[in-house]
């Protein structure tokens, strides 16, 4: 259906904007930094001689207000291109330092980066990671870590979001890898078999998500998605004795679809559903994230979280290409025009305040503004980018799906 196409073309584009794929597997979860932090690396694709990765620091000590998290590679892997890190590397070790926006990391916070690589035979995850000069542990408390005594080279860095690699493998489903340390298990806000729902009584807010996915003693085939039918993950089958480890960054409002209540106002907190034809699930962990990297979407009916099957928006797709470490707060509301998001205090008044210097605002109008003349959607359209600008943003104006003819 030509709608069906032009929304799927639409999520592809805003995804090669953002990040590439959603989540990713985790390779290895590790902890600690001056008193206690984990880190979460995951590979999020791979190809002949390359892959994607991102990592997630999650502090458990003291705020911090500068980071330098560095390990080892295993198997002579290179960092070719970094973004919301500044990344150097000499032989096997590498150092990622924070940029001016994400140095400060909270108690409990999180912040995230990633990179572009290269490999040759293998591609194995770190075995361990330091913070600020100190062993990971996954609790609080560590040991100093030798600094390596050769001179680094620098690694470009890219602005929030990465070039897309040479032909990657950009599935929708990140191919799962072994989780090596065990997982906490299911916790007691999730309840059924299949599916399984799990609500946890949170505030509004940015959540960091960690799920792992499958089971010691069975085969599995589990999605996962959250709030208002937000997929995250579709489908992924794990054999028995694999259990792997999806890490996402997820955006809690109320109501949590449509901001007027179209539909619906849910349930206050955060709901995660896992489905699948067999659903297996081992661990889920949820924790505030420290200043991930916002993408607002501002829209219509053809980008909101639609409350019901088979409708969906394009945004309630997006956070299945989005990696960890950004979120998308999606803003749109069915029957909006241009005028009418401006001036409804649910929607623009209440997405403006919240946009932060370097995250990424998406606009959509012109479905319900063909009664609007083309001075009028201009001036909204340019009050709108205006306002937004004026935050230190990055900007960008679609043009609306076509419709189909039955």
């Amino acid at each position: 259906m030509r709608k069906g196409s032009a929304r799927a073309v639409t999520v592809l584009g805003m995804a090669a904007v953002i990040a590439g794929t959603a989540g990713g597997a985790v390779a290895v979860s590790a902890g600690a930094a001056t008193t206690g932090c984990r880190v979460d690396y995951a590979v999020s694709s791979q190809w002949q001689g390359g892959f994607g990765a991102n990592v997630a620091i999650t502090n458990l000590g003291d705020p911090v207000s500068s980071w330098a998290l560095t390990w080892s590679f295993p198997a002579g892997q290179t960092v070719t291109q970094a973004w919301n890190a500044s990344v150097t590397q000499s032989g096997s070790d590498v150092t990622a330092r924070n940029v001016g926006h994400n140095g400060s990391i909270g108690v409990n916070g999180t912040v995230s980066f990633g990179f572009n690589g290269a490999w040759s035979g293998s591609n194995p995850a770190p075995a361990s990671f330091a913070l600020n000069g100190v062993t990971c542990t996954g609790s609080v408390g560590g040991s100093p870590t030798a600094s390596p005594t050769s001179t680094p080279s620098a690694i470009p860095t890219a602005s929030p979001t990465p070039t897309t690699p040479p032909n990657p493998t950009l599935s929708p489903t990140p191919a799962p890898s072994p989780t090596a340390s065990p997982p906490p298990g299911r916790p007691p806000q999730c309840s059924g078999n299949s599916p399984i729902v799990c609500r946890f009584a949170v505030s509004p807010g940015n959540y960091t998500v960690t799920a792992w996915i499958g089971d010691r003693a069975s085969a599995g085939n589990t999605s996962m998605s959250v709030e208002a039918r937000r997929r995250l993950l579709p489908a992924v089958s794990t054999a028995a004795g694999t259990i792997s480890a999806f890490v996402f960054t997820v955006n809690v409002r109320q109501p949590e679809g449509q901001p007027t209540g179209q539909g619906g106002s849910g349930n206050p907190g955060l709901d995660i559903t896992f489905a699948g034809s067999a659903p297996r699930l081992s661990g889920l962990t949820v924790q505030v994230a420290s200043n991930p990297l916002g993408v607002y979407l501002a829209g219509d009916s053809t980008v909101c979280d639609q409350p019901t099957a088979p409708y969906a928006g394009w945004g309630q797709l997006l956070p299945v290409r989005v990696s960890a470490g950004a979120v998308v707060a999606n803003y749109g509301d069915s029957g909006e025009s241009s005028a009418s998001f401006l001036s409804n205090s649910a929607l623009f008044p209440t997405m403006r305040p919240l946009v932060k210097r370097n995250d990424l605002v998406f606009i959509q109008f012109g479905h319900n503004d063909k009664s609007t003349t083309a001075s009028a959607f201009r001036g909204n359209l340019t009050s709108m980018v205006n306002q937004v600008r004026a935050r230190g943003v990055s900007l960008w104006v679609w043009s609306s799906p076509g419709g189909c003819r039955r």
